[in-house]
Parts: structure tokens; sequence; C-alpha cells
């Protein structure tokens, strides 16, 4: 995948922005606050519908405006594709896939593929189990958006089911409807669960092989799928799962949400024998995030044959040189973004640049070294 043009139109700082990156490396270079990281999250927001950094679409406009407009050109084997969004202040988002307009964002994911490096990556090893869960959602959505429409379905059961349960702290009589949810929510959660555990099995073997070589060999790096139902036949898990639902029934009512499924898993990461969540140096987080995002390129391109666009944000100020050095070199991909601080890109890495970008006050001007 190639991306040929962005425009941006009140998105952030751009008041209004065409941006044709080239083929290879495209950096980005300026101070802090100028706007570099803004156009990454344009690109990524067209590919997956939402912001990698903003908990809200109404932060990408632009200050004073009332809308803001993206639109992006993208080459993907023989043929082009376009994204246009549109959002508003008062929340409203509008999404055009080469110029049809549509309803569910499961018909955007998986068009186009992007995966994001950013110094908030360690959120992946460090944070509650959240993150880890959107982690691997959005890699197997990109890769078979068929696990986002499964996922879709189970979230809104899920808030159903959960308001039906506070309902009945008020009513009884509404207790009778929860298995007909139940029955709902099991079904979704099957084919999650299922996808979730064939996709982290080969996403074990991937970032075992990337944490060993940037550690030198000294670091062992498992993945590990922690779910609610560990059965291993779709018959098995959805049976289980109907069983601890019923189990947990009166819990639920009292707390009013559900208490197992899906959205309760978690994914282990054992570094060296032991949780990298605790026991592992910031250094040692850090490689482990890297190896999870290079085991994301490298499944998304091995499961739809595409490479998807890569977008580093401002990731190698948090690198050592030698890490530095493995990622650049194995960044495998068609087309990649990098933002770096200040004028001069890091140790040399401007000398296999594509094209350099200089960013100040949300304009662009391409320079040379």
């Amino acid at each position: 995948m190639v991306i040929k043009e962005l425009r941006l139109q009140n998105v952030r700082n751009y008041e209004r922005l065409i941006y044709k990156p080239q083929n290879g490396l495209n950096i980005l270079c300026g101070q802090n606050g100028q706007g570099k990281t803004n156009i990454l999250e344009a690109i990524y927001m067209c590919c997956i519908g939402k912001s990698f950094r903003a908990a809200n679409d109404k932060e990408i406009i632009k200050w004073g405006s009332e809308i803001a407009r993206m639109h992006l050109q993208a080459e993907t084997g023989s043929y082009d594709t376009t994204v246009d969004i549109a959002l508003n202040s008062s929340g409203k988002k509008a999404v055009k896939v080469d110029g049809i307009s549509i309803v569910k964002m499961a018909e955007l994911i998986g068009r186009l593929n992007a995966v994001v490096f950013s110094p908030e990556d360690l959120k992946l090893v460090k944070e509650a189990p959240r993150e880890r869960r959107r982690y691997i959602d959005i890699v197997i959505s990109q890769a078979r958006p068929s696990y986002f429409y499964s996922l879709s379905l189970y979230t809104k059961v899920l808030h159903q089911r959960n308001k039906l349960l506070k309902d009945c702290n008020k009513n009884e009589k509404l207790i009778k409807a929860i298995p007909a949810f139940d029955v709902q929510l099991a079904k979704y959660a099957t084919d999650i669960i299922i996808k979730r555990r064939d996709y982290l099995e080969m996403l074990d073997v991937i970032a075992k092989e990337y944490h060993n070589q940037i550690s030198g060999g000294k670091e062992n790096l498992s993945v590990e799928y922690a779910p609610s139902i560990i059965d291993v036949t779709s018959k098995d898990i959805y049976d289980s799962y109907i069983k601890k639902l019923e189990e947990k029934q009166k819990d639920d009512i009292r707390y009013g949400s559900t208490t197992v499924g899906p959205h309760k898993d978690d994914i282990k990461l054992i570094v060296n024998g032991a949780d990298a969540r605790i026991y592992s140096s910031q250094g040692q987080q850090r490689t482990t995030a890297l190896s999870l995002r290079l085991s994301e390129a490298k499944l998304i391109k091995k499961e739809t044959g595409h490479t998807p666009v890569l977008l580093l944000d401002d990731i190698l100020s948090e690198l050592d040189e030698a890490r530095q050095k493995y990622l650049i070199e194995h960044l495998e991909s068609e087309q990649v973004f990098v933002t770096v601080a200040g004028r001069t890109p890091l140790n040399n890495i401007g000398k296999i640049a594509t094209c350099i970008n200089y960013v100040q006050n949300g304009m662009l001007r391409q320079i040379t070294l």
C-alpha cells in the first residue's frame, strides 16, 4: 500500500494542506508543536477510522472551525482507493470510501492498513489489559475485517445486556429476559475468542524472533492469551460461556455490569519467564513494545498480501542507537513516515530518505540535507 495524496482542511493546526508523499522513507522534521504528528494522525484515521491519540474526534477540528475534512488517496495492489472524512463540532463523523458514504466503520476497516509506532507504545506493556485488547483488536480487524464485525456486534449486545442488568435492580421481572442476551453474547464471543487465540499464536512466533534479535539473544519474549474461556472447540467455548454467564448472573445484576467475557481478557507478555509489566526494566518493556509493532506489520502483510503503511511518531528519540538501527533496517513496507524533532534527522537516517519535509506552523517545505 502506498499513499499518493493527503488533503487536510481545518485539521488540528492545518487550515489547508495538500501533501503528496513518495514511496520509501518520508521524513517529517521540525520543532515540537508544529504539526508533524498531526499528519500521521490524519493518515491513521483515514485507514482505521479513529485517531491513535485523540479521545474525542472533536479534538481534531482546528480551533475556531466548525468542520474538519480529510481526503486520502492510496494505491493498494493495482487499484486506487479514496477515503474522505468530515468531522463537525457537534461530534458527528461522515465517512466516504471511493465516493460512497458508509454507515458502519466495518466498511472501512481492512481497506487501507497502517501501523503506528509511538512513545505511547509503552502502555501496551505497562498499563491495564484494555490497552493490550485494543492492540490485538486493531491487528486482527485490519487483517480480517470479519473480526471487527463480530467485535462490533458483541459490544452492542454487551451494552444492551448491561443496561438490562441495571434495570433488573429496579424490576426483578426483567431477569427472565437475560438468557436471550446471553445467547447472542456467547455467539459473538466465541468467534472473538477463537480468532484472538489463533492470531496470538502466530504473533507469539513472530514477536519472539524480533525480540530475541533486538536484545542480541539475551531475552526471550512470550505472548500468551489469557481468555475468559479456555476451551478448544467452538461448541465448548459457547457452552462454557453460557454457563459462566448463568453462574455470574446474580453478581452481574448486583454490579449492573457483565463481569466475564472477551471484554475482560488479557494478553500476557512474558520476558525471560517473568511478567514484563511488573518485572521488566523500561528498556526491556520498550523492546517488547517494538517487537509487538514489528510483528503487527508483518502479520498484516502475511494475511492481506499488502504491506501496511508504517507511521513512526518520534519513536527514534526513545530508542538507543542499536535499536534505532535495527528498526530502520527491518521496516518491511513500501512507504514509511517518520517524525523527527528538530531540523536534522537523527543518526543520519536522512541519507536513506526518499523525501524530507520541514514542518513549521502547519506548513511543509521540502528540504535536502
